[in-house]
């Protein structure tokens, strides 16, 4: 059995007996309670008693029924009755000093359990950190500027390919189990990292970097590119430790509004249609003016047959006349009357 065991068995105990200790003092605080209370109240009788003469009349209730008694028998009762409550109340005051002591007694001896009980699970507790401390290791990694983090001549004493990162650029294992803020050179360490899979990602205002999965084991550090979503049995590219990462491409978060292109009206079918319309209306006269006379001839005739042309040459229809016609009143109509005078006038 382990001293820590032990300790905790008489501790326990300890409490135990404490505890017992503190209802027997209840107990014996409500007892001297009510014995002072029948004290007072024989002393206040006993007084009531000396006012009396030695021929008054004395009753004692006894159950329902007042019984008579002598009075000089009366306050030889109430004396004896006061001389007992009293000695009872003495002894109630020496117990509970008594108890008083081995409370105190008690009290320091689970104070002193406590402490040792303490001090041994605090010793306990430290030699397994030391022993996760030794089984913990500690990842490195560098960011590696690239053609995205241009030099920046304004800020002096800080390398320059990596001017373009803000101080809000930090390294997050497990998201946000550990951070490490990105030093000026670029370099970031976790510390005390404990065994297992973990993940590593660089949170940046300005540019994204790739997910990388890190696996720590007692005899090294392996890492390797990963996507979210990806399985746990499938790897990415490996990378070395400490781990080189570099920025993928700038983060946008506007996006420019498209100008106009003149160009992209021809990519609206509504406008090839109209346009082709439009080749088709001014250039059919002109390929039939070069046509051969005898196909020319034989053209002439089908419109004619067909009523789509005079003279040889394809007449269009005149969109301003229809126009015209549809958008004019209607003419006024002439009653009947009118119509059959009119009609006579002409025969005359």
């Amino acid at each position: 059995m382990s001293g820590a065991e032990v300790i905790g068995q008489k501790l326990e105990a300890a409490v135990v007996e404490y505890q017992n200790l503190e209802k027997e003092y209840s107990k014996v605080v409500n007892n001297r309670a009510q014995l002072q209370s029948q004290l007072q109240e024989n002393e206040l009788v006993q007084k009531e008693l000396e006012l009396l003469s030695s021929d008054s009349i004395v009753y004692k209730l006894t159950g329902p029924v007042l019984v008579k008694q002598d009075h000089a028998e009366a306050k030889a009762n109430v004396k004896k009755r006061i001389e007992y409550i009293s000695s009872d109340f003495k002894r109630t005051e020496t117990r509970i000093k008594e108890l008083e002591d081995k409370q105190d007694k008690k009290r320091t001896e689970v104070i002193k359990l406590q402490n040792a009980y303490q001090d041994i699970m605090q010793s306990i507790c430290l030699i397994f950190l030391l022993i996760a401390a030794c089984k913990a290791t500690t990842i490195s990694g560098q960011i590696v500027p690239n053609w995205l983090l241009f030099a920046n001549l304004l800020i002096p004493n800080i390398p320059k390919d990596l001017a373009k990162l803000t101080p809000a650029t930090k390294a997050v294992l497990n998201n946000g189990q550990f951070t490490a803020y990105i030093k000026e050179d670029g370099s970031f360490n976790f510390f005390n990292v404990p065994e297992g899979s973990h993940t590593l990602r660089v949170v940046s205002p300005e540019f994204v970097f790739d997910h990388v999965r890190v696996d720590v084991s007692s005899s090294k550090v392996s890492a390797s590119i990963t996507q979210l979503g990806a399985g746990y049995a499938r790897e990415g590219p490996k990378l070395s430790h400490p781990i080189e990462l570099t920025p993928k491409r700038p983060l946008v978060y506007f996006h420019e509004r498209e100008k106009f292109n003149v160009m992209s009206l021809f990519s609206n079918p509504m406008i090839l249609l109209s346009v082709f319309s439009l080749g088709a209306v001014f250039l059919l006269p002109k390929l039939t003016a070069n046509m051969d006379p005898e196909m020319l001839e034989e053209m002439k005739q089908t419109q004619k047959s067909m009523g789509l042309g005079n003279n040889g040459q394809v007449e269009m229809p005149d969109f301003q006349k229809s126009m015209m016609d549809w958008l004019a009143p209607p003419p006024p109509q002439v009653p009947e009357t009118e119509k059959k005078s009119g009609s006579k006038k002409k025969r005359n």
